[in-house]
């Protein structure tokens, strides 16, 4: 097996230990076997929803580099003061035209395996597009508004140790949040 250490998504089991015998960290890394939906889903933070039809993903995955293009996803009338215009034109591309605006759900079904009393257990992003809110077994975890930055939730009390757990990560990219391309996805 593979050792990852520059993972995107991850779990962390770690605790602070000053014993030799003691391994301070497990990473597990969720790359594959994400389901993903480009649209909002009511209750897709729910075990019982069927993912069935979802196309499945691996991560880092962004939705919308498979297009289509649009230019009028990104237009905008304005006048370019340092280029001298008079007049304000119709001008797109900032975006690079590509559907990045919209709601995306990505769920997964991942095991922890047994850890000792104390350690806790840490699910890291390195970055999710943007206003990441994250559930585990159908209980919300937390929210991060930011895109670009990396972040953490503690998910020890949301576990079912031994058994199969499911996360779940709903993100929305707002019109007009991005004088670039922000990237959409995990």
């Amino acid at each position: 097996m593979k050792k990852n250490f520059l993972t995107i998504l991850s779990l962390l089991i770690a605790t602070i230990s000053f014993s030799q015998n003691s391994t301070p960290r497990t990473v597990i890394s969720l790359e594959d076997n994400w389901k993903f939906i480009n649209q909002d889903v009511e209750g897709a933070e729910n075990q019982e929803l069927s993912t069935s039809t979802w196309e499945t993903v691996s991560v880092p995955h962004d939705w919308a580099i498979t297009g289509p293009f649009d230019t009028t996803i990104d237009a905008q009338k304005v006048r370019v003061q340092q280029d001298m215009e008079e007049e304000a034109r119709l001008r797109s591309g900032r975006t690079g035209a590509l559907p990045h605006i919209g709601v995306g759900w990505y769920r997964k079904t991942f095991e922890v395996p047994e850890f000792e009393e104390g350690k806790k257990v840490l699910l890291t992003f390195d970055g999710a597009m943007s206003d990441a809110h994250v559930w585990v077994n159908g209980k919300k975890v937390g929210n991060h508004p930011y895109g670009y930055a990396y972040f953490y939730f503690d998910i020890t009390g949301y576990l079912k140790e031994g058994d199969k757990n499911l996360l779940a990560v709903r993100l929305e990219n707002l019109p007009f949040s991005s004088r670039w391309y922000p990237g959409t996805g995990i």
